[in-house]
Parts: C-alpha cells; structure tokens; sequence
C-alpha cells in the first residue's frame, strides 16, 4: 500500500504586533482627519508622549514597544508614576484619558482584541472658571477694522460669527453658504453624530458681514476660504476653506492688535455665554445653542452664572459692590 501524506496541521496565525510608533501615527492622522483644531491634536500628542516614556522607562527587554502587550495595570502604574512626577490633577486626567481615547481608536478598528483602558478611573475634573472678555466693546473695535479687501471681508464676517454664535473652530471652518439664511438672520449648525441641526441668530453687524463677503463668494460653496500670498486657495476651481488651526491665529492677531492678550476663539465662545445668560437666555437654551447633548461640560460656567445671580439680588436689593 501506498503511504498517504497526512495533512501538515496549521499553526493558528499570531496576531501581528501593534507599534507603539505606528499606533500613534494612525491616531493622530484620525485626529487630523476629523476636524480637530492643530493646538489639539498638538495637545494628544503631547500626551501620548508622556505614555511612550512611561512604556520605555518600565520595559525590561530592548524589543520594539508592542501596545498588544500593555495590560490593565500597567496603565494603572502609568497614574502612578504620573503622580510621583507630581502633575496636576487635570493634566493626570488628561494624558489618562488620552491614553483611553487611544485604545479605544485601536480597538474600533480591530487593531486590539480587548480595550484594556476601557473605564480606567481617571481623577476627577477640578473645574476652572472660563476668561471671558466684554463681547460689545469688542465689537465696536472689529467694526473699525478694514473691509477693501476680500481677506478682510473674510475675517470680519468670521470674527462675527464666532462672538454671535459660540460655535467651534472646526464648524466656522466647514460652515457653507446654504446654512445661511440671510432672510431669517440666522445661521445653521449640523452635528457631527445624533442630534438636531441648531439654528443660531446673526447680528445686524454680522449680517451685513456676511453680505459683503457673499458678493465675491461667487459659486463657492465654503464661507471662508483660505488665503495665502496670491489670493484665496483653490485647486483648480474648487476653493480651500480656511483650517481650524487658520481660524485660531486668526483670532490671536486681531486680538492682540486691539489689544487683547491672549484671546482664543474658545475666550469668545466662553464670552457669547455670558452675554446669553446676562440678556435672560436659561440655561437649556444656552446649551442647545452650543450644541452641547449632556449639562456635564456645562459645569464651568457654574460659578459665572452664580455670580451673575448675586450681582442680581444685590442690585435688585439696593446693595452695591465694588470691584
């Protein structure tokens, strides 16, 4: 008889290794990807780095960082030793949750069998009372800037929108011509996952902005397109919006030329809440302004409406304050 080959049996497949370099290079192209503002995607990284010592300081062995080999507790010494370094509560919080944002990123996209980070306690948030300016007097200023060209023009019906509306970095940068209604005077917000579209009224001022700006928009789809030495950016006919990043040294140079020191479009979302809340909008209807699902990023405004409320009774009793 003949002797039959038997079948060589297969070894199962080892799951290939996840490089520390190569994860965090995906995770912040994602970052990019999304929409996230440059000093924020600068912040995440920042952050991972602090992980990437960690990691080399603790390993044993010389072999490259693998993130298929972090277990639980070493993300648990990882607080620890971020804590014996003696940072603050809110940067350990910060760096922990970016860790668990990391993980979970990996873990969506089949690169990690187990989120090892998922519900890792982090310290809780110690709340800082938001800078906030005097949007009116503000205005009164940026109506004096220069409109003669289209660069300004650009800044200052984008200017406007950001102390009108509180809206993010990242929606300015995407916000289109149909979500003007210039009729109605309003503008409309579209989230990013669930959640209603939120329309949101211009000023006056703002209005007349964006009038002039749509002049010369032509058939742009963008309201605010990027600007380089030549003119406006395009690639062929179609234009280049202005960045996240664009919009944030945007507001720092204005600023800083009327005055300001060290203004971000953050200061004026923080600003176009007081000044919500001072004009008798509650606290629901400022929410649903910023687009925000849950109160829980909300708490910061807390000792600013408390404040304003006393300065309230105060004056309603006949007591005056001094500051």
């Amino acid at each position: 008889m003949k002797a039959t080959k038997g079948k060589a049996k297969s070894n199962p497949k080892k799951p290939a290794g996840i490089a520390l370099a190569a994860a965090f290079k995906s995770f912040m192209g994602h970052l990019e990807g999304s929409g996230k503002a440059r000093h924020t995607v600068d912040a995440y990284r920042f952050d991972l780095q602090s992980f990437a010592e960690f990691l080399e300081a603790s390993r044993s062995s010389k072999s490259p960082l693998d993130l298929r080999g972090v277990l639980r507790r070493d993300l648990e010494r990882y607080h620890d030793w971020l804590k014996q370094a003696g940072l603050k509560t809110n940067t350990r919080r910060r760096r922990l949750m970016t860790v668990r944002k990391l993980m979970n990123y990996l873990t969506n996209r089949k690169k990690l069998d187990l989120d090892v980070a998922k519900r890792l306690p982090a310290p809780e948030k110690i709340e800082r009372v938001p800078e906030t300016l005097d949007l009116a007097r503000l205005r009164t200023e940026v109506a004096t800037l220069d409109t003669g060209s289209p660069l300004a023009r650009r800044n200052l019906a984008l200017l406007g929108l950001l102390m009108d509306t509180g809206c993010t970095v990242s929606e300015a940068a995407g916000l289109r011509w149909s979500a003007v209604d210039a009729k109605a005077g309003t503008v409309r917000f579209y989230p990013k996952g669930e959640g209603a579209a939120r329309d949101l009224r211009l000023s006056a001022e703002t209005l007349a902005a964006f009038a002039r700006l749509r002049e010369s928009a032509g058939a742009d789809e963008l309201c605010f397109l990027g600007f380089n030495r030549h003119g406006p950016m395009r690639v062929g006919k179609r234009a280049l919006g202005i960045t996240p990043r664009g919009i944030e040294l945007l507001v720092k140079s204005v600023a800083g030329g009327l005055g300001y020191a060290k203004v971000t479009p953050r200061t004026l979302r923080h600003s176009a809440v007081v000044e919500w809340f001072r004009a008798g909008a509650s606290e629901e209807e400022i929410q649903r302004r910023l687009g925000l699902r849950t109160p829980y990023a909300f708490r910061i405004y807390a000792p600013i409406f408390a404040a304003i409320r006393d300065g309230r009774s105060k004056s309603s009793s006949g007591t005056t304050s001094t500051a």
